[in-house]
């Protein structure tokens, strides 16, 4: 599956799951556009602030939807709801279209892959509430982003290398020094 698939305007009926997939790409989207984006590695610690507070309401709003229960009468809900996932933020690249900063690249697609998967879930089939396994699945991508924000916020994580900071910098040719 091409990440392009992640875009789109899916059908739901479940208008609890319908705002928390639309939640989670707008979280993805603004890490897209965090200030971050033109370093060239990690993140400065406003962004993480930020990110951080995506992730803890993404699982607040999680355990809220899942802890209602799943309507027995599916014909109450015949109604399909457009969850808009379309939109994507276009981020400082290099001149040969790489992102510049590829860790918030890769932070923001997997609040947007978390949006996709709830949209196409099948408790986006349900009036309310979410099936145990779909709530596992979203519990466990944002697990998976608090671990991505943890790696990028390591001593390491907020280098920016000055030859590579700018879109369209090429880096300096490598001399080798004889020993």
């Amino acid at each position: 599956m091409g990440f392009e698939q992640f875009y789109g305007v899916f059908p739901v009926k479940n208008t609890e799951l319908k705002g928390l997939a639309e939640f989670l790409w707008e979280a993805g989207f603004n890490v897209g556009t965090e200030a971050s984006a033109s370093l060239t590695i990690g993140l400065n610690e406003h962004a993480e602030t930020r990110i951080r507070q995506f992730a803890n309401a993404a699982q607040l709003r999680l355990t809220a939807v899942a802890s209602h229960p799943i309507p027995d009468l599916p014909r109450s809900h015949p109604v399909n709801l457009d969850c808009d996932i379309s939109g994507v933020p276009d981020l400082p690249r290099t001149a040969d279209g790489r992102a510049v900063n590829t860790d918030i690249e890769q932070v923001m697609v997997s609040f947007q892959r978390a949006a996709y998967e709830l949209a196409q879930s099948n408790s986006a089939a349900l009036g309310g509430g979410m099936i145990a396994f779909d709530v596992v699945r979203c519990e466990s991508n944002i697990a998976s982003i608090v671990d991505q924000l943890d790696a990028l916020t390591a001593p390491y994580g907020r280098v920016d290398f000055a030859e590579t900071a700018a879109p369209a910098a090429t880096p300096a040719a490598k001399t080798l020094r004889a020993k």
